[in-house]
């Protein structure tokens, strides 16, 4: 996710990520937080050369998994 994406849609983040991470209480779980994590999992992927898929605008991704192979 973009940082632009993040401070955008923080709430709809937190909200959809304790459903499918069936968090609980995530009151540690700040903007900041996420900003951090998610600049420091790009940094990894690009020192790996690994693909990311950027979400900038709108959650709408469709993976073409023939590629992924």
């Amino acid at each position: 996710m973009s940082e632009n994406y993040i401070s955008h849609h923080f709430d709809d983040i937190r909200q959809f990520a304790r459903v499918i991470e069936n968090r609980g209480d995530d009151s540690w779980c700040t903007k900041q937080s996420v900003l951090r994590d998610n600049a420091h999992y790009q940094r990894e992927a690009a020192a790996h050369y690994l693909p990311i898929i950027l979400i900038d605008d709108k959650y709408d991704v469709h993976l073409d998994l023939a590629q992924a192979q």
